[in-house]
Formats: C-alpha cells, structure tokens, sequence
C-alpha cells in the first residue's frame, strides 16, 4: 500500500467514524468519497490538495448526518447508566477495600516454638491473593461497564471497528474474574440458600456476546 493509499483509507475512516447513519449508508458514502477522491487525483491533484477541498473528516460527516438527518441513528440514552455505573464501582470498590482490608500493605508475624524449643519466625504480606483478587476482579466489573457503554453507544448498525473494541473490552474484563481467587461478588439469600454472582463475570460475558452477534450481523 503506497503511502497517498494510506492516507485516502485513513481519511475514509475518520468519516465513517462521525457518521450517524446505519451501516449500509457508511459504506455506501465511503464508496462515493472515495471515487470522488480518485476523480480530483486524475485531473493532478495531490491527496493533500484533495482532502483540503473536500472538508475535514469531521466537516463531511456533519454534512452528510444533516442531509440524512431522518436515517441518523438515535443513540440509546441507557448509556449514561452503565457511564455512571462504572464510576460508582471504582468509588465503591476502594471504599470497600479499604474497610474490609484495612492491613493493606502490612506484614504479618508468625511465631512458631515452645519455651524450651528454638522459635522460628515468619513474616508474610498481609496483603494475599483474596485482596489482590477483589481489586482485579473490580476493574473487570468496570471495564464491563464501559463496554455496555460503548455498545449502547455505538448502537445495533456498529461499525466492526467499533464492535472490536468492546469485545476487547469486556474479554479482559471476563478474563480478570479468573486471574486470581477472592472475586467481587454479590449475594444474595432468598431463602435459606445463599447465590453467589460475580457481576463482573456475568457483565462481561453478555456485553461480548452481543457485540460478538453485532460483528457477525455486520
């Protein structure tokens, strides 16, 4: 790929970017900016001169969005929702931690033997694999909760791009639930039984399953 063929796909690619409009008119219009681009170049134009005629990536975008201004996707408003979620987690989970693992940091001395008997002493970081567990499992939940974001953002005609950069999201989250023991986790009694629910796990496994369905459908 040349380097005027790189900056032509770069170029697209912002536009498609500040569209509004479902997936089949993206591509449709990135069809027709790029043989509008192809035409200006044949008459001697350089792609810097052709670029600078047609509009920033921005500027084209907003022109074709107010020309097919009742085809413009309508973004969820539920999206502010899972925003807010996210920073209520970061907030309630270093609150949390902080009360229920107040010896964060400290070391921990065990000392073994009798009166008469050598004595052997032990020094462990009080801060184990459960506590590690919490704070990684509460960045999943987070990062879950951006991505439920992104997705409600994006809507159902997401770009791959688009779809891509959830799934990435949400895997690392779901992944982090499996890293080490000592989850977040909620519970619930109804009843005389106890359940038990990672939303971290949960979140992020439906979060890349949709954009998953999305990536396919596209």
């Amino acid at each position: 790929m040349t380097e005027e063929q790189k900056k032509i796909k770069k170029y697209v690619n912002a536009i498609e970017w500040h569209l509004k409009v479902p997936l089949e008119m993206k591509a449709r219009i990135n069809s027709d900016i790029g043989t509008e681009i192809h035409l200006r170049l044949e008459t001697g134009k350089t792609i810097d001169e052709v670029m600078a005629e047609i509009g920033t990536p921005k500027e084209v975008a907003q022109r074709f969005n107010t020309e097919l201004k009742e085809q413009t996707l309508r973004k969820h408003p539920l999206r502010f929702l899972f925003l807010t979620l996210a920073v209520l987690v970061v907030i309630g989970t270093v609150a949390g931690g902080m009360n229920h693992f107040p010896s964060l940091g400290q070391e921990e001395i065990s000392m073994i033997g009798g009166v008469d008997e050598p004595t052997s002493v032990y020094v462990k970081d009080a801060f184990g694999g459960r506590e590690i567990g919490y704070w990684i499992s509460g960045i999943g939940l987070c990062l879950g909760c951006i991505g439920a974001y992104l997705l409600l953002l994006y809507g159902k005609q997401a770009a791959p791009k688009g779809c891509k950069s959830v799934m990435l999201l949400s895997g690392i989250g779901f992944l982090m639930n499996f890293v080490i023991v000592g989850m977040l986790q909620w519970k619930f009694s109804p009843g005389i039984s106890i359940i038990e629910i990672a939303p971290g796990f949960v979140l992020n496994l439906v979060v890349f399953l949709i954009a998953a369905l999305r990536l396919r459908n596209s």
